[in-house]
């Protein structure tokens, strides 16, 4: 149950923005990760061993519908893939909101469960964006929530920070780290997820955006 691709700007920093022709006011874009251990909530759902990452979105005129997937390492679960279908937009205030549901599931256990989700960021002072998430499972009231932020120190690196909660789990934890931008379509990013059931340590991620 990741984040999807940081819809709101300063995820931007963790992981490349890609964005194709658009047809009709209708933008695809997709991409791939490849991370060395899948990290949710400060647990690992690969058990400690690299993922890859595959997304697709269709938007349009602000309306969207969203896949992500990841290999996972859960008992007979190799595969997690989520759905998402949501809206974004910006206010005149600059503050950026995204209102979406999401649909978790596994490729052998199948539906794992659904989360109504609220996304919001901020840019303070033309370098960094501060944000929030809450997200909330209708069929148990499980939340999942995180304040983060991110601060450019040039056009290509970026310091990124997170710190969160989630019912499900049991968890609460943080992350700390930076990104680069390779190029257009490259990113790069490593950070230390730490939490309160034991910390999963330095992550590395390779994006890639078309």
């Amino acid at each position: 149950m990741a984040n999807l691709i940081s819809k709101l700007g300063f995820a931007a920093a963790v992981i490349s923005t890609a964005t194709l022709a658009s047809a009709q006011d209708v933008n695809w874009s997709w991409g791939i990760d490849f991370t060395s251990n899948y990290v949710f909530a400060g647990v690992t759902q690969s058990d400690d061993k690299p993922a890859i990452q595959p997304w697709f979105e269709v938007e349009s005129r602000g309306f969207y519908f969203s896949f992500w997937g990841s290999t996972v390492d859960l008992g007979p679960d190799d595969w997690e893939l989520d759905y998402y279908l949501g809206y974004r937009s910006t206010t005149g205030y600059d503050l950026n909101w995204d209102v979406s549901v999401a649909r978790y599931t596994y490729d052998s256990t199948g539906y794992c469960c659904s989360e109504v989700r609220l996304d919001l960021s901020y840019p303070i002072a033309d370098r960094g964006v501060i944000g929030g998430f809450l997200g909330v499972d209708p069929d148990t009231g499980d939340v999942h929530r995180y304040l983060d932020g991110s601060y450019n120190i040039s056009n290509k690196i970026t310091a990124l920070g997170r710190y969160g909660a989630s019912d499900s789990l049991g968890t609460e934890y943080w992350q700390l780290g930076a990104s680069y931008v390779l190029s257009d379509r490259v990113s790069a990013d490593l950070r230390y997820h730490g939490a309160n059931v034991g910390d999963a340590g330095l992550v590395f991620n390779l994006s890639l955006g078309f």
